[in-house]
């Protein structure tokens, strides 16, 4: 886990800056996570096998999933684990949510609803 600065931009000019809380992923840990998702979705096509008239178009879907999901969670680096700043708008506390990371993250302020462009400072 690091801790990285941000800045939260609005609409304008208007900016502040915070903080968020990252987790660097290794190569393991980020095939530890795609073939678990990965599997369970291919353990759910090998399931809907046993039944009727859905094992026509459950199996196949799934396991194209999996695939997707698997490629997917390989090509996450980093997730965002906590974090958040003032809103250039109103000064109220904008709170990040635990996900996937791709920079930049856009959000809305929950307390005067305008979006907020979150950047690596």
């Amino acid at each position: 886990m690091q801790t990285v600065a941000i800045v939260l931009r609005g609409q304008g000019d208007r900016r502040s800056t915070g903080d968020a809380t990252v987790q660097v992923l290794t190569d393991l840990e980020r095939w530890r996570r795609a073939l678990r998702s990965s599997g369970l979705l291919a353990l759910g096509a090998v399931l809907t096998l046993l039944i009727p008239i859905v094992h026509f178009f459950a199996p196949p879907v799934l396991l194209l999933t999996s695939v997707i999901v698997l490629v997917r969670r390989l090509g996450q680096r980093e997730l965002l684990s906590s974090g958040g700043g003032p809103c250039p708008r109103c000064g109220e506390r904008v709170d990040l949510e635990q996900a996937a990371l791709a920079w930049p993250v856009e959000t809305t302020c929950v307390h005067c609803r305008s979006g907020v462009r979150i950047e690596r400072a």
